[in-house]
């Protein structure tokens, strides 16, 4: 597939004026529409066609979407109508693949990843359209590059118009409130009035970006004259930093545990300013010869940082197995190796300066679709990917049960974990370990209450779970009715499901008369990296009810000491310094510094 190339600073897209009013229509439209299905997807409807409701939503964001982008990109409106509608049944598809199963309060959500992926995806999809040229089966650099550069900065413009108009907006409605007409303050906040107006001036924005094409000319030459001389600046600090290492080492470098994220930042900055040189020398040229030519020998630091961002990225998943993070920087580190390479190709085939960008932005394009594609398509899901590697480094003794993540199997990896902690806490077997790994799974599962009425095994987890916390103090017994109660889905306390049911060596629960009443009232104490979580409850007619927190103003909290004290009955009631004042009907509490 070889693009045409062209060096002419006259737009190749063929104008049309488009038509105001349909893009403010379907603006409208879409927001109308997109309201009307997060009405629908409220958590407290608990309604059970989550996959159905996110394909309406992705098709109702990327239709009109489509066709707004796309204008001048086809030969005619039936094929940009048909195209808007494909694009529409294709993200449907994906986003029916990432939803929830159900839409629901708790843990089983929506991966944003997949969203941000999804709208960078159409956006590279709608360009790569536009840009073929159908009869001579190519895609055209040159209507790619206008196509996207044009697209980008409706975006921004669109975006910052519909920002100054709400702004506008609100500032109106305060206005008219303050001389006693609120109506217009109620209406304005309204989502039923935000959703559609929202589409219809980013619609009409969108238009009128539309009706100046030469503006996108000009902003884009004004942006490239201002950042063209950024590259031999990248590029000399490029070679400054490889000549350095080579006297440091890379062991500062995998010190800061972010090398990948450091390295790869730099390269997309730097393949950013190489477009942009590029471009520039299609109008004027952008270096001298001299200078031209030394920054292509300098370009070739960048495969340098890449083969050590490669690096840095398999040590750490060989150390702590994939995540959806380092699945997402793979991708990531993929398309930069092939801009790093393709870019360095220019210095062995004849040709212009950097010759190899057009060929090489259109081979990464087409990649990456296909790949971001597949990650968050049933074809290679990266949260099935990581839960494969997550359970086989478990199942393997990569990592021990009490050191793996059961919350993140639990919560970030949507049916793939939960499917496989199910499997989990279901295995039979007397290896003591397997045991562990049981107990754990079945814990972690409980406590994602992702169903409603868990399994009869996950309730005995969570029960068995809360009778091994230790009481305080020593020779106190938890009756069973408070173990039943904490062990139960309903008692929701964060740092109890996610440390006291998972490790119950973390936690303690203490017995004691705090007001000398007469009465025990009932501390749950959790350690949580050192700090002190302590819940006070009270015994009433209708059960255990929450009073407060135990906490000191100063000093660092420690589990393991307080529950020393408690042990040796160093525990005294402090009288308070300042009684409490009710002034009318109002109570006031004196806090010390």
């Amino acid at each position: 597939m070889r693009p045409s190339i062209s060096t002419s600073s006259v737009s190749p897209l063929p104008h049309t004026t488009p038509r105001l009013w349909l893009h403010v229509a379907l603006g409208a439209a879409q927001g109308a529409g997109l309201w009307g299905l997060i009405e629908l997807a409220d958590p407290s409807l608990a309604l059970p066609y989550g996959p159905l409701l996110v394909a309406l939503m992705y098709a109702t964001a990327v239709a009109p979407s489509a066709w707004h982008f796309s204008h001048d990109g086809f030969a005619n409106a039936r094929t940009r109508i048909g195209f808007a509608l494909a694009m529409a049944v294709l993200f449907a598809a994906l986003g029916a693949h990432a939803a929830p199963r159900v839409i629901h309060p708790l843990h089983d959500v929506f991966p944003v990843s997949f969203a941000f992926v999804s709208a960078l995806l159409a956006f590279v999809m709608v360009c790569l359209a536009c840009g073929v040229d159908v009869p001579r089966r190519r895609i055209v650099y040159d209507r790619l590059f206008e196509i996207a550069w044009r697209n980008a900065m409706l975006v921004a413009v669109a975006v910052a118009i519909t920002g100054l108009f709400w702004l506008l907006l609100w500032s109106a409605a305060s206005l008219m409130e303050s001389i006693g007409l609120t109506i217009v303050q109620r209406v304005v906040n309204h989502d039923a009035f935000q959703y559609p107006v929202t589409g219809a001036v980013l619609g009409l924005s969108i238009g009128l970006g539309l009706t100046r094409p030469e503006m996108h000319a000009t902003l884009r030459r004004f942006w490239f004259a201002l950042t063209v001389w950024l590259l031999p600046v990248a590029l000399a600090f490029a070679a400054v930093w490889v000549a350095a290492l080579v006297f440091t080492g890379v062991e500062p470098l995998f010190a800061t545990k972010r090398a990948a994220m450091y390295l790869l930042w730099f390269c997309a900055l730097a393949v950013k300013f190489v477009n942009v040189a590029y471009r520039f020398e299609g109008e004027a040229p952008a270096y001298r010869p001299g200078l031209a030519r030394a920054l292509q020998w300098l370009w070739l630091t960048i495969p340098v940082f890449l083969a050590l961002a490669g690096w840095a990225l398999l040590e750490r998943t060989l150390q702590h197995g994939l995540t959806t993070d380092r699945l997402w920087g793979g991708l990531v580190w993929v398309l930069l190796a092939m801009y790093g390479v393709g870019y360095a190709m220019s210095l062995w085939r004849p040709g212009r300066w950097m010759h190899t960008v057009p060929s090489t932005n259109i081979a990464v394009a087409i990649v990456g679709v296909v790949l971001a594609a597949a990650l968050i398509s049933p074809v290679a899901d990266t949260r099935r990917l990581v839960t494969a590697d997550q359970v086989d480094r478990l199942e393997h003794g990569k990592v021990t049960p009490e050191d793996f993540d059961w919350q993140y199997l639990a919560r970030k990896t949507g049916p793939y974990g939960r499917d496989a902690l199910t499997r989990l806490a279901a295995q039979d077997t007397g290896d003591t370990r397997q045991q562990d790994i049981k107990r754990l799974a079945a814990a972690a599962l409980a406590d994602s209450d992702t169903v409603r009425q868990p399994p009869p095994q996950l309730a005995d987890a969570r029960l068995d779970a809360t009778r091994r916390i230790p009481v305080k103090p020593d020779g106190q017994t938890l009756d069973e009715t408070t173990a039943r109660w904490l062990a139960d889905p309903a008692y929701k306390e964060e740092d109890f499901n996610s440390i006291c049911l998972v490790e119950p060596q973390r936690c303690a629960l203490w017995m004691v008369d705090i007001d000398n009443d007469g009465e025990r009232e009932l501390v749950v104490m959790s350690d949580d990296r050192g700090s002190v979580q302590a819940l006070l409850y009270i015994r009433s007619a209708t059960g255990w009810q929450r009073q407060g927190r135990l906490g000191s103003y100063g000093g660092r909290q420690n589990l393991a000491g307080w529950l020393a004290a408690i042990d040796r009955g160093d525990v005294q009631r402090v009288p308070r310094r300042w009684p409490d004042l009710k002034v009318g009907n109002q109570v006031l509490e004196v806090y010390p510094y």
